[in-house]
């Protein structure tokens, strides 16, 4: 009975730990997801990482340098490359870009390539829209009478005279331009003698009475109708047509006419007539001048100065006057034409038709206009008395 009894517990005991073996192991306490906890010390050390970017960047990425701005000026010509007064456009251009280094650079536009008319100048040049222009009295007459007066064509009859008129001439124009907002640098235009070219002779104004010969300004037309001569204001570039279909019966041009058009097409006769008497010069607009630099404002003048001098000294000398009868070789020799020269009374009765010409008009313009003309022909007839 007492084995009975100590067997029980035993019995208990032993289903117990049966249960317990076979029962399930308790879960373990969830593990966090390791990715979540990498992630974050992830982010952590992304963060200075940007942190040491920004202060790498500022070490190499200094304040910018500034730069230096190059200055464009657009120079209107309607001169062609073949004109021997496109030879020093470019010269007073490229100096003026070279002296400055780069700084300033002046675009030379040939032939009215930027698509404005001479007549303009005044206007466009007064507002900057053209910083410079070749300065020519006679082109701009529309908007100022008197700059058109300012220079006579068929009044001088030498290149002696031509060349001592020239600072006479300079001076006036200079006063006049700036009147309209533009500053004004001259120089002794190459000398070309103006010439009638035509499929026949026309070296006397008896032969031209009742021919219609172009001219390009209203004073050159006025005179020669004072003489019985029919002629018509045309631009350079609708001459050729006109000779080849018989619009016209000559032309008032020059060798290079000859030379670099193709006028020796349509004409067979050079006659010679009068020498050219006005000065070019560079119109510069004071806007564009005023806006620049003091350094380089400097440099336009002086080079202005220098490109004045040295072309006055290449006319003035034995070179100048040969340069244009070599031209007028060339145009016999290599072109085919005929050389013929005006008598001495044609010229100067062209040259008395031409002065009348200048006062008359004058008078009509008003007391300022007349009053340069007579300073003007009182120079004049210093330098033809042999005072000057």
């Amino acid at each position: 009975m007492k084995k009975k009894l100590l067997l029980i517990p035993l019995a208990l005991i032993l289903i117990v730990s049966l249960v317990a073996c076979a029962a399930p192991a308790p879960a373990p306490a969830p593990v966090p997801a390791p990715t979540a906890t990498v992630t974050a010390p992830a982010a952590t050390v992304t963060a200075p990482a940007a942190t040491v970017t920004a202060p790498a960047a500022t070490v190499t990425a200094p304040a910018p340098v500034p730069v230096e701005e190059v200055i464009e000026w657009r120079f209107h010509t309607p001169h062609t490359e073949g004109r021997t007064e496109f030879v020093v456009e470019t010269d007073w251009a490229d100096s003026i870009t070279e002296a400055s280094g780069g700084r300033l650079v002046v675009t030379v536009y040939p032939g009215r390539a930027l698509g404005f008319q001479d007549a303009d100048m005044l206007r466009l040049a007064s507002r900057n829209v053209v910083q410079a222009f070749v300065a020519y009295g006679g082109y701009v007459g529309r908007d100022e009478p008197q700059l058109g007066l300012v220079v006579p064509e068929m009044v001088m009859r030498s290149n002696v005279e031509r060349l001592k008129m020239f600072k006479y001439f300079a001076e006036e124009e200079t006063a006049l331009f700036k009147n309209w907002g533009i500053l004004s640098f001259w120089w002794a235009n190459p000398l070309s003698y103006v010439s009638v070219l035509s499929e026949d002779p026309y070296n006397s104004i008896e032969a031209m009475q009742g021919k219609k010969i172009r001219v390009w300004e209203l004073g050159q037309r006025m005179t020669m109708e004072s003489l019985g001569i029919s002629a018509q204001v045309m631009s350079q570039g609708e001459i050729y047509l006109a000779l080849k279909t018989g619009v016209l019966d000559g032309v008032l041009h020059t060798a290079t006419g000859v030379l670099s058009m193709g006028l020796s097409e349509v004409t067979s006769y050079l006659s010679t007539l009068y020498p050219t008497a006005y000065p070019l010069g560079t119109g510069v607009s004071e806007i564009a001048f005023n806006a620049l630099p003091k350094d380089l404002q400097d440099i336009v003048i002086q080079v202005s100065a220098e490109h004045t001098q040295r072309w006055f000294d290449n006319e003035s000398g034995p070179g100048g006057e040969q340069a244009e009868l070599d031209r007028i070789e060339r145009a016999e020799k290599e072109f085919g034409m005929t050389i013929l020269d005006f008598s001495e009374a044609d010229k100067i009765a062209f040259s008395e038709a031409a002065k009348a010409v200048w006062l008359s008009t004058a008078q009509e313009i008003g007391p300022d206009a007349v009053a340069m003309v007579e300073r003007l022909q009182a120079a004049m007839g210093r330098i033809s008395s042999g005072l000057e």
